[in-house]
């Protein structure tokens, strides 16, 4: 289970909002200045904090600093159809497009493998969507509430040697 630190906005029955702060490491790169990834990450990060809707089975309060998870395989699932979905789609419409264009014996199969990759790509990105809007109310997708961090824990100290324990 991936876990993160994040603090209680507002709690709503069985949910409560929560705010993450982001963390990059392209801060800390080397290369972060002529890499786009952290161009990017510079420009929608710039608030540093996300808010998301998270499963509350602990009973938080506004204000409580907590740990959030969510389970890898799922989170795992859904990076691959997300990001290798359009991808996958864009090249086989490519290919679609060329094939197409060849069997009518066209001239012009770099025109078709180009509109064959934007047709694949925009139905890659449709599909996306659909799954996205699908897995929103699953909770296997969802981040819970897995404690809080406020609640302090009894520590018991034990001497070994003397068989005894303190408090």
């Amino acid at each position: 289970m991936i876990e993160e630190t994040a603090r209680v906005l507002r709690t709503e029955a069985g949910h409560a909002w929560v705010e993450v702060e982001r963390k990059s490491a392209c801060g800390s790169c080397s290369v972060s200045s002529g890499c786009g990834t952290a161009s990017i990450a510079r420009y929608l990060g710039r608030k540093g904090r996300m808010r998301l809707r998270a499963l509350d089975p602990v009973g938080v309060r506004p204000g409580d600093r907590v740990v959030i998870g969510l389970e890898e395989g799922p989170m795992m699932r859904g990076m691959i159809r997300v990001y290798a979905l359009p991808l996958a789609a864009l090249l086989l419409g490519a290919l679609g497009g060329e094939l197409v264009v060849r069997s009518l014996a066209l001239e012009v199969r770099d025109l078709g493998a180009l509109l064959g990759g934007a047709l694949g790509f925009l139905g890659g990105l449709y599909e996306v969507r659909r799954f996205s809007r699908r897995v929103a109310s699953d909770d296997r997708y969802q981040p819970v509430i897995l404690r809080r961090m406020d609640v302090s824990v009894p520590v018991v100290v034990a001497d070994m040697r003397a068989g005894t324990h303190s408090r």
